[in-house]
């Protein structure tokens, strides 16, 4: 099994409040010792009602006595270092990463700055014969700037053995989200993995598969296990619910998974407050559902089954045409035609096209490979 580490750079965007940004790298303030973490910690342990005497009132802006600011310098070079160290078989370069829904010149300074980064990351990987180091597409949701940053990654990385596409899920439109992936897909190297950074609800992946990637990462499937909900293909099961407590079916009686073939819905549902026990048997069903999915998807693929498995999926997820707008659509630029009830968008109609049927597509860029 393949062993994939990040670089880093997301923090930038989840941990902007602690960062300065500059050419040399990304400095943080410490979690622990920063003002701000001081009085937000302060402020969780009171709602707790963890504090036994009062404490100090501390501002957000005021330091508390005797902590001092420790910064934290995290450079191409020491991201290469560490991620050497730990000896992950895909490695990510560093980039400067901004949230999806940053307009303005940020977007293209952080797509260039990336660029720039890519080549520091290169020259301190000491381990090329080891790790594959995985170039991270950025530009925001400008399909000029993803290409042009593509044209220049492709150009220093023309051994690499893979792509990351970055910068999304961030809170974006989904109909913006997929024509960034789109765009990407078209331009990196057809032959070379594409990976699309933070992506994990089913009906995503199988879009995303659809649209030529062909690998993903996200925390979805064991954060939503902490909030006991158990991944099937209609959907989640938010076994919380009372109407569980006596349904002793399994989660799935089609999975193969350890909580599936010993624990039933009531079962979960009765320890569903017992977090570590009912995130860990959650966790296992989510990820083992995860890992199935792209397994069909892969084993369509290689049949040539591909489109067929797609409207099955979204028929029982998106049952009497209900799918999302910017799924039809995303779909459709590869020839599958997914009919809705009542779409959003009216294209022109072809009963041609619809008697010929939407199981023949003319081009699938996921089955070119």
């Amino acid at each position: 099994m393949l062993r994939d580490q990040d670089s880093g750079g997301f923090q930038m965007v989840s941990l902007l409040k602690l960062a300065e940004i500059t050419e040399e790298g990304v400095q943080f303030e410490s979690t622990y010792s920063s003002p701000a973490s001081f009085a937000s910690q302060k402020r969780s342990r009171s709602k707790k009602g963890s504090l036994t005497e009062p404490e100090p009132v501390v501002s957000d802006d005021e330091t508390p006595p005797g902590a001092a600011k420790e910064r934290l310098v995290l450079t191409p070079e020491k991201s290469m270092e560490i991620q050497n160290a730990i000896g992950a078989d895909i490695i990510m370069q560093l980039d400067d990463v901004v949230s999806s829904t940053t307009t303005g010149p940020r977007v293209e300074e952080a797509m260039h700055r990336s660029v720039r980064w890519l080549q520091r990351c290169n020259e301190a990987h000491s381990r090329k014969s080891e790790q594959c180091l995985f170039p991270i597409v950025q530009g925001g949701l400008d399909t000029n700037l993803r290409r042009e940053c593509i044209t220049e990654m492709t150009k220093q990385q023309q051994q690499s053995v893979g792509f990351a596409i970055g910068g999304l899920s961030g809170g974006e439109e989904k109909s913006s989200f997929w024509k960034m992936v789109d765009v990407s897909t078209d331009h990196l190297p057809a032959s070379k993995p594409r990976y699309v950074m933070g992506v994990g609800y089913a009906e995503d992946l199988v879009v995303c598969c659809a649209l030529g990637a062909d690998m993903f990462d996200c925390v979805f499937p064991t954060r939503t296990a902490r909030f006991g909900c158990a991944l099937v293909n209609t959907g989640q099961l938010n076994l919380r619910l009372k109407i569980y407590s006596k349904d002793f079916a399994p989660i799935d009686p089609n999975c193969v998974c350890l909580t599936c073939q010993k624990y039933t819905r009531a079962y979960l549902h009765h320890i569903v407050t017992d977090l570590p026990t009912s995130a860990r048997l959650m966790s296992i069903h989510n990820i083992a559902y995860q890992m199935n999915l792209m397994r069909q998807i892969r084993e369509s693929i290689k049949s040539g089954r591909f489109p067929e498995f797609v409207l099955n999926f979204m028929e029982e997820r998106y049952p009497n045409g209900s799918a999302p707008a910017w799924i039809v659509d995303a779909l459709a630029t590869v020839n599958i035609r997914i009919h809705q009830q009542k779409p959003q968008h009216t294209p022109p109609h072809d009963d041609a096209a619809d008697d010929a049927d939407v199981h023949v597509i003319k081009h699938l860029k996921a089955g070119d490979r």
